[in-house]
């Protein structure tokens, strides 16, 4: 694929990532999933795909609550790994 075909087909997905956000919460593909605690509040963290990247903290209750989106497999890997050392529980 040439430049412009990608840079074409990125517009287009960041046209489709907020509109995407509106119609579900539930998962895509779970790619990662841990044990996470924040602010008191126990649940888990969650790192789906569909046509991004999400990871998401999903607490005992059924809430669902976006922390991170991107194309990019390797910065929400990065963000994956800060977010399990600042939250994640059981994670030796």
């Amino acid at each position: 694929m040439d430049g412009e075909k990608a840079m074409a087909v990125l517009a287009i997905i960041q046209q489709l990532i907020p509109e995407a956000k509106k119609i579900s919460k539930i998962h895509g593909f779970v790619h990662k999933r841990v044990e996470a605690k924040i602010n008191g509040i126990q649940g888990f963290l969650v790192w789906d795909f569909v046509i991004y990247n999400e990871i998401t903290f999903d607490d005992v209750d059924g809430n669902i609550m976006s922390f991170f989106t991107s194309i990019s497999d390797d910065e929400t890997e990065a963000e994956w790994n800060r977010l399990v050392k600042k939250y994640g529980v059981n994670t030796d």
